[in-house]
């Protein structure tokens, strides 16, 4: 590293199920993001199936892993990274975060906390890199516009 860091060249994960040990992998990835799909991927080549439930801390989380566990038929104990910034009062208090707003299934519409209406317009994809592989994650994401 540029900066003077050690980091480590290696990031081991293992899978457990009442205190056994169902399996490991060794990843060249430095984050457990990008590791979780591999992983489990490990665990199903020697199981024959992914667990059933899979249980994470928020260094999961990432919509990548959230579609494979969703995919798979996984139910995904996955504390996502916004959790705890969204359970403090200055964030639940910020009239510019949509989930401070008002949503009306019915008419699909928010409505935010000046009184403005917005209604759902499309789903427009994005292109990401998940990894140094360059694959691609297809993500969706809903634009809204204001009614006058």
């Amino acid at each position: 590293m540029r900066n003077g860091q050690l980091k480590p060249g290696c990031n081991v994960q293992i899978g457990t199920e009442n205190q056994f040990i169902l399996g490991y992998s060794v990843h060249q990835r430095p984050t457990d993001t990008r590791c979780l799909i591999p992983h489990l991927e490990k665990v199903k080549s020697q199981l024959g199936k992914i667990p059933s439930t899979v249980i994470t801390d928020a260094g999961y989380s990432g919509e990548e892993n959230y579609d494979y566990l969703e995919l798979n038929e996984t139910e995904a104990i996955v504390k996502y990274s916004m959790y705890h910034r969204e359970k403090s009062k200055a964030w639940q208090k910020d009239i510019s975060k949509i989930d401070n707003w008002t949503y009306d299934a019915e008419q699909d519409t928010w409505t935010c906390a000046a009184g403005q209406t917005l209604v759902f317009r499309r789903v427009s994809k994005e292109k990401r890199k998940a990894d140094t592989k360059s694959n691609t994650v297809i993500t969706g994401v809903q634009v809204v516009k204001a009614v006058h």
